[in-house]
């Protein structure tokens, strides 16, 4: 199997780490866009986007509840692409909380932002999808690792 930032990944396996482009929302929305048309290109392989993608699903995502992320249209149209955040798919009823705010003190107000997207045809090979805090309050990243563990 190769190795990519300390994973192993099957051959064959198509993926693309992703990282925001920040908070401004243009340069952020053309990011989304680019994201969805090669996802559109992807739908009938096994591929994987995953990463910090600074956005999420207004419904528990963020604390406090509804609170709203820029891009979270084009996050909603990833499942339009045949592409299921696998998190959620696993935990359809429970919060979690991969950053933190710091603007209003250590305990600062949580956000689910660290994202695994999943074709079609790797969606029946999920076996978990969880997030490590152990990362974060070791002062590794200032994010909670997501580890998504597929079946091959």
């Amino acid at each position: 199997m190769g190795r990519s930032g300390g994973s192993r990944l099957r051959p064959g396996l198509g993926r693309r780490i992703c990282s925001h482009p920040g908070n401004d929302v243009k340069p952020k929305d053309a990011y989304w866009r680019a994201v969805l048309k090669e996802a559109a290109t992807r739908r009938g392989s096994p591929f994987l986007f995953v990463g910090d993608w600074n956005t999420g699903d207004r419904i528990g995502d963020a604390e406090p509840e509804g609170r709203s992320f820029s891009c979270s249209e084009h996050f909603a149209a990833m499942a339009e692409e045949g592409f299921v955040e696998a998190w959620r798919l696993l935990h359809p009823h429970q919060s979690a909380f991969s950053w933190y705010s710091r603007r209003r003190g250590a305990d600062g107000n949580g956000f689910r932002i660290d994202h695994a997207f999943l074709s079609e045809q790797l969606r029946q090979r999920l076996v978990s999808c969880e997030y490590s805090d152990i990362e974060r309050a070791g002062g590794i990243s200032d994010h909670a690792a997501l580890v998504l563990n597929l079946r091959f």
